[in-house]
C-alpha cells in the first residue's frame, strides 16, 4: 500500500470511529498480465484483513485486468476501491451537541434527535466527506420516481447547501430494493437531478446514476425497514476546484 493510500485508509478509520458504517463493496483491480487476477486477489486480502473485525464482508469483485466504468479517472490500475455507507454519528453519551438548526452550542439529548428525525428534519451537512455516500431522508412513492410529500424539505435542504458551497458537486445515486431494477433507480436519482437543476443548480456540478439493487445498506432484506433502508437516495459530494480527487 503506498502512502498516500495509508493515509486514505486512516481517514476512513477515523470516519468508522466517529460513524457507524458499513462496507458495501470492494473492488480489486491489477496492471494487465499473466498475474492480474492473483495480483488483484492479493490487494483485496490485504485491505479485508486491515477492516473491524465486527464489520460484515463486503462484496468482493476481483476484477483483474478487466476494466469497468468509473465516474472518475483513476491514477493507476494496482488499486483497491472501496465503497462505503457511513451513517448516524455513534453517539456513547446521553447528550451531544447538535450543530443543525441550532445554536453550536445547544444541547441536545438523544430522544429530542429521535424526535428530530421522526419529524424528518433535514440532517446537518455541515461536515461533509468527500467521495462518501451520504444517504439522504428522500423517500419516493411506491414502485415510482414521485417524491413524497415530506422530502421537499430535504430537497430544499440540499440545494441550499450547494448554494453555500459553490466548490462541490454532487452525484445522485438511486437504489431500490427487493430486486434488480435500474429503470426505477435511474428515474428516482433523475427527479433528484432534476429538482435541483429546476432551482438554480448548474447541471455543470451534478450528476445522476440508477444502481439498481447492487449496493444494499442491510442484507439480506427480512424485514420491512430492510427493505425501507436499501430504498433510497445517497450523495457523493466532491470538490470541483483545487487539489486532486482521491477515492478509495
Amino acid at each position: 500500500m503506498t502512502d498516500s493510500s495509508k493515509s486514505e485508509f486512516l481517514n476512513m478509520q477515523t470516519i468508522m470511529d466517529k460513524f457507524e458504517c458499513q462496507i458495501i463493496e470492494l473492488n480489486a483491480f491489477a496492471e494487465a498480465g499473466p498475474n492480474s487476477e492473483k495480483n488483484a486477489q492479493c490487494f483485496a486480502d490485504s485491505i479485508l484483513k486491515r477492516l473491524p473485525e465486527q464489520m460484515t464482508e463486503p462484496s468482493v469483485n476481483i476484477y483483474g485486468a478487466h476494466r469497468v466504468a468509473l465516474n472518475f479517472t483513476p491514477a493507476g490500475w494496482n488499486r483497491v476501491d472501496l465503497y462505503f455507507y457511513v451513517g448516524k454519528e455513534k453517539m456513547d453519551d446521553v447528550q451531544i451537541n447538535y450543530t443543525g438548526n441550532t445554536n453550536e452550542n445547544d444541547t441536545v439529548t438523544i430522544a429530542e434527535m429521535e424526535a428530530r428525525a421522526a419529524l424528518r428534519i433535514p440532517p446537518s451537512l455541515d461536515n461533509i466527506v468527500e467521495g462518501v455516500p451520504i444517504v439522504t431522508p428522500i423517500t419516493f412513492i411506491g414502485g415510482k420516481a414521485k417524491v413524497t410529500t415530506d422530502s421537499y424539505p430535504y430537497l430544499d435542504y440540499l440545494r441550499a447547501t450547494l448554494v453555500k458551497n459553490p466548490d462541490l458537486s454532487a452525484h445522485i445515486r438511486g437504489h431500490v430494493c427487493c430486486g434488480p431494477n435500474f429503470r426505477i433507480s435511474n428515474a428516482r436519482a433523475k427527479t433528484v437531478y432534476k429538482y435541483l437543476i429546476k432551482h438554480g443548480i448548474s447541471k455543470t456540478r451534478l450528476s445522476y446514476k440508477g444502481y439498481s439493487n447492487n449496493e444494499p445498506v442491510v442484507w439480506p432484506e427480512k424485514t420491512n425497514d430492510d427493505r425501507k433502508s436499501n430504498r433510497r437516495v445517497d450523495i457523493i459530494f466532491k470538490k470541483t476546484t483545487g487539489g486532486n480527487e482521491i477515492i478509495l
